[in-house]
């Protein structure tokens, strides 16, 4: 418990977790069809699991981060940051590199063989009916 955040759209579901816990919201295609270009959701997310575990490096009880900056604080934080630094026309995705499409993100992380990353990956072997695994 001390490394781990669980991460769900139900708080419901996480409420024993009050200290170890990223309450993100739901992700509804209908109504956020719209939306999509400009929902940063997964960047901030990321950007506080970063925070949270010393950018991936846990080092101490996790629960003692999450319970000094709350996500939602983080977000607040981080938007106004953004706002007072960079203006309202800012884009955090931009701002990190977040890639916002398929091709965009292959494009960045491609390997040194030129193949983007996975795609060398051998195809799993076939599993024959009856077979032991």
């Amino acid at each position: 418990p001390e490394s781990t955040i669980v991460i769900d759209d139900s708080a419901y579901k996480i409420r024993l977790q009050a200290n170890n816990q990223l309450h993100i919201s739901e992700f509804d295609l209908a109504a956020d069809s719209a939306q999509l270009q400009g929902d940063d959701s997964l960047i901030w997310s990321s950007l506080y699991l970063e925070h949270v575990s010393n950018g991936g490096v846990a080092i101490g009880d996790v629960r003692e981060k999450v319970k000094h900056t709350s996500y939602v604080e983080f977000l607040k934080q981080g938007k106004a940051w953004l706002l007072e630094t960079h203006g309202s026309d800012a884009d955090i995705g931009e701002l990190v590199g977040w890639a916002r499409s398929r091709p965009e993100f292959e494009a960045k992380f491609k390997n040194v063989e030129g193949n983007t990353i996975g795609s060398s990956l051998p195809a799993p072997e076939p599993v024959m009916a009856g077979a032991q695994v």
